[in-house]
């Protein structure tokens, strides 16, 4: 699962996406994976370098992923596109069609264990998604509570205050982040 980030366009658009770092990565272990397989490929080369193509192609697939939603105040739309760059499934929402936006979550694994007071290993996994009039909700980003440290929730009230909608959350921030991030995330929100 990778982070999401929110980025401020010069437009007064924001979009909450991939960072540039992510793919430009990717694009660039492709190359240098390719370049490397091509300098010291023999004459059997085929079965040497079928596997670093296939790696390659993983890689450049990763790479020209696409998870983006912009959310434009001024013209009152959202839109969503998800896929790859070119090959993606586009949608746009009409901002008064937004009731607002959410937060949940739930734990995965062993939780009849966990709530006897055994300690079994668990991962809280965040939800955030936007709920529409209709009822129907489309999920924006799925990802470890752990992982996101609580810049998912603050970049989560930042796109609802952003809209003027309201931010639902099933449960406050974990106090306890317990993640390999530590303070220097708590510092970064100011939780300390």
């Amino acid at each position: 699962m990778l982070k999401m980030n929110i980025f401020h366009h010069k437009n007064q658009l924001l979009s909450y996406e991939f960072g540039y770092l992510y793919r430009i990565i990717n694009l660039l272990f492709t190359f240098l994976l390719l370049l490397g397989a091509y300098l010291y490929s023999n004459e059997d080369w085929f079965s040497w370098f079928s596997f670093p193509v296939i790696i390659s192609v993983i890689l450049l697939l990763s790479g020209l992923y696409l998870d983006f939603w912009s959310f434009d105040s001024k013209k009152g739309i959202v839109t969503s596109k998800l896929g790859l760059i070119g090959l993606n499934k586009k949608r746009v929402y009409q901002l008064d069609d937004i009731t607002s936006f959410s937060l949940a979550h739930f734990s995965k694994g062993y939780q009849k264990d966990r709530e006897e007071g055994k300690r079994k290993r668990s991962t809280e996994i965040m939800i955030f998604s936007v709920l529409f009039s209709s009822g129907e909700s489309r999920d924006i980003e799925i990802i470890r509570e752990a992982k996101s440290g609580g810049m998912t929730e603050k970049y989560a009230q930042m796109i609802a205050d952003y809209c003027g909608k309201p931010l639902t959350k099933d449960r406050e921030m974990d106090s306890n982040l317990g993640t390999r991030f530590g303070n220097r995330v708590r510092s970064r929100l100011n939780l300390r």
